[in-house]
């Protein structure tokens, strides 16, 4: 709608002192009408759609009164208007819009009441001028998500100065930090993370900002070091610089500036409450000093080359309630000497190496998120865990874990997030999975796990991630999973799965399925078409909106699922689980029949691979619907006929196999499908034209059936019938009793069972039940 539509130009003006239309969908120019009514103080238009502004803002009279311009989240396009009727500004907030070009040093010139300046997230460059920084009045100038390349050529008069914040994150800044920045007395928040600064800081510059709380230089390339001459001390002399004893609470953040060792002028920072120094290059120990701050709360030193925990440990902060140590070289046993306040603790991808404790939940009665995955933790899962009753997370995943998974791991009323794969767990998985459990996430791929998949899983309601493959799953096709309509991923690759994985009887949808793999098992029968209807997730229109996944709460943002997925041929881990990413594994199992004309309305589909199954008839030439479609592989199968056509329209196909098919015909030429490697298309010995280097000479003709000859029947080899003959009566004189006596056939099969399971280490005992009994057969074991 646009908002012309709300105030007509030809009413007469109205009285107002505040506007504020925000949030709503007005879009179009800016009106000028709206800034002429009198006594206007305060205009809100944030979080429309507006394009452009006003041309002439500098020719409007009636706007002396106006203090709050608040134009933020539209898409308002060109160069910063001039201002210049509006010298009573307290308030201007432009940020999140389309601006460009610079900022000049007219633009606020004499705007002395001026306040609170956020043009961030624009695309403005060039230098800072000198003279926002002589503004008399201003506390806040944020200039974040820019491209600006310079700090002001000349040096501002900061005499009157009153800045408090200064925000010039997320830009292109090079060089030096200039001297004035360090003479901002009432400065608290200096924020200069992810810009070109390379550049060493001496310590002694934040003796003069004695306000400052928030320090943030991450992501640049900084040397922080004590300024030896000036502090009078010896070249050697790098802690105790005795710079922080007026600071208040402060926060640093130092994430990603190629630091080597620890900052030593933290050490006396008695108020610190916030530290990052992730993504650095400090190696060694990391300083008992750090644990005792009684003010610091948040601690990150991820991503770095810490080794080990310098002891002795003592007065460990009871504040301390986020630590991250992932990424690092650490060693040793598992921390027990931390604060039971502890809401988060990361130390995954180290090299702690111990057993959990028995009595963990002594050391982290609090503890919201718990990670250890990828170190080379042993022994078994403690039953304390359970105890940790405000857990939501918890990963453990490749270590080195054995025996079963606790019942009462399932029953944790708050646990969203559950992954312990990649371990040597054996047993069944616990069928304890309590009403509306809470739990979304669930890895316990690349275990020993046996038996059958618990039907408690329907109690799972929120559940979004099942990953049970690389296991010795016996069972059929859970149907049941149906009632879940929040499941995005289900992963059962390479179990010991069977039957159909028809579900005519049940209700329920998958309609937010994004990823299903039930590669290497033996499932057969025909692909259900049916049941593919309600997977509308791999069906939306491009461009459509999806549901974006995130678990909720602060913690869980931080957890970034993943799992592996053959794609283009390859077994790949996807780190994170793209929101829009979508995948069928049917592969190495016995479906038969042909594709499913359903199949060809996932129009969202990025990867399909059916290859290693006996599916026949024609490739569908309405493929050509799965515009999104990255990889296909359809080898190994019995596919006839041609190649169609619709197939080579598939623009984003980087990976295609039909090989070992019964395809015959000229491959569609002056297309994409030249592209491919020859080996995409062996095994078709009806195929010709290139990549293959047979040609297409002659009649193009399907490959003949084949038939047994008609003459060969005319012929009797009575040597060869005498002796099967023989051998038939010889059999009948054993079979024919047991064909009599039940007794004898069920002991006769046993022993014939016993002997080739005992000759074959890849055949498997499998119990089912038919009419109301119990039956014992043999299968071979799926590698």
């Amino acid at each position: 709608m646009n908002i012309q539509a709300n105030w007509c130009p030809g009413m007469k003006p109205l009285i107002a002192v505040d506007i504020d239309v925000s949030n709503n969908f007005f879009n179009g120019s800016l009106p000028s009408y709206l800034f002429e009514l009198p006594l206007l103080q305060t205009i809100v238009l944030s979080n429309n759609n507006f394009q452009s502004h006003p041309l002439e803002f500098s020719n409007l009279s009636s706007t002396m009164f106006l203090s709050h311009l608040g134009l933020s989240s539209n898409n308002i396009q060109g160069p910063i208007p001039s201002f210049n009727m509006f010298k009573n500004l307290t308030h201007l907030d432009l940020s999140h819009n389309d601006l460009t070009g610079s900022i000049t040093s007219d633009h606020f010139k004499g705007f002395m009441e001026l306040n609170y300046i956020d043009l961030g997230a624009n695309r403005l460059n060039g230098s800072l001028p000198s003279s926002l920084f002589e503004l008399p009045l201003l506390e806040y100038l944020k200039l974040y998500n820019n491209n600006f390349q310079a700090f002001p050529h000349e040096f501002p008069n900061l005499s009157s100065t009153m800045l408090k914040t200064l925000d010039l994150s997320n830009n292109s800044l090079q060089g030096p930090i200039p001297e004035f920045i360090f003479q901002l007395k009432s400065l608290e928040e200096l924020l200069l993370s992810s810009n070109k600064l390379n550049v060493t800081i001496y310590t002694k510059m934040f003796r003069r900002l004695e306000n400052l709380t928030t320090l943030d230089f991450s992501h640049n390339s900084l040397l922080i070091e004590a300024n030896v001459t000036d502090l009078g001390i010896e070249a050697n002399v790098t802690t105790d610089l005795g710079i922080s004893s007026i600071l208040r609470k402060w926060d640093v953040n130092l994430a990603s500036c190629n630091l080597t060792r620890f900052p030593s002028f933290l050490r006396n920072q008695s108020r610190l409450s916030n530290l990052d120094l992730s993504g650095n290059l400090i190696q060694g120990p990391i300083p008992r000093w750090i644990w005792q701050f009684s003010s610091l709360t948040f601690l990150n030193i991820s991503n770095n080359l810490f080794t080990m925990f310098e002891e002795p440990i003592q007065n460990v902060s009871a504040s301390l309630y986020f630590i991250d140590l992932h990424s690092n070289q650490i060693q040793g046993n598992f921390p027990t000497f931390l604060s039971k306040q502890l809401y988060f603790l990361d130390c995954s991808m180290n090299n702690f190496s111990s057993i959990i404790p028995s009595d963990i939940s002594t050391y982290m009665s609090s503890t919201y998120f718990l990670s250890f995955s990828n170190n080379s933790l042993s022994g078994n899962l403690p039953q304390s865990l359970c105890k940790m009753s405000y857990l939501q997370a918890l990963d453990f995943s490749y270590n080195q874990l054995k025996g079963e998974i606790p019942d009462c791991l399932m029953r944790m009323e708050y646990l969203k997030i559950l992954n312990l794969e990649h371990n040597k767990l054996d047993g069944h998985i616990p069928d304890a999975f309590p009403q509306h459990s809470a739990l979304k996430i669930l890895h316990l791929n690349g275990n020993l796990l046996r038996g059958r998949i618990p039907h408690s899983l329907v109690n799972c309601t929120t559940l979004e991630v099942l990953h049970l493959g690389n296991n010795q799953i016996y069972d059929v096709y859970p149907c049941f999973l149906r009632r879940l309509s929040t499941i995005r991923v289900v992963v059962l690759r390479q179990n010991r799965l069977q039957g159909h994985i028809e579900c005519p009887k049940l209700n329920g949808s998958w309609q937010s399925l994004q990823i299903i793999d039930l590669s290497f098992n033996n499932f057969s029968g025909l692909l259900p078409g049916e049941d593919f209807k309600s997977w509308v997730t791999m069906m939306l229109g491009v461009g459509e909106k999806q549901n974006r996944y995130e678990v909720v709460g602060f913690f869980m943002r931080k957890y970034q699922d993943s799992m592996i997925i053959t794609n283009k041929g390859l077994q790949l881990e996807m780190v994170k689980i793209l929101s829009d990413f979508t995948s069928i594994d049917f592969s190495f199992n016995n479906f038969q029949g042909p594709i499913p004309e359903e199949l060809m309305n996932f129009t969202r589909l990025h990867v399909l691979n059916f290859s290693h199954n006996s599916f026949n008839g024609q490739i569908p030439s309405s493929i050509g619907n799965l515009k999104q479609l990255e990889s296909l592989d359809l080898s190994g199968n019995k596919f006839g006929g041609r190649i169609p056509t619709q197939l080579a329209s598939l623009n984003f196909l980087s990976y295609l196999n039909l090989s070992c098919n019964q395809l015959f015909g000229r491959i569609p030429t002056g297309t994409q499908l030249q592209s491919f490697s020859e080996g995409s298309f062996l095994g078709n010995a009806g195929l010709c034209g290139p990549p293959l280097t047979n040609n297409c000479s002659g009649p193009i003709l399907p490959p003949p059936p084949s038939k047994v000859n008609s003459d060969s029947g005319s012929f009797v080899d009575w040597s060869i019938l005498s002796v099967e003959l023989g051998s038939v009566f010889g059999l009948g004189i054993i079979i024919m009793p047991m064909l009599f006596c039940k007794r004898w056939r069920f002991w006769y099969w046993n022993h014939v069972d016993n002997i080739l399971y005992r000759v074959f280490p890849q055949l498997d005992f499998i119990y089912q039940q038919h009419g109301g009994k119990n039956y014992r057969t043999l299968r071979w074991r799926s590698q």
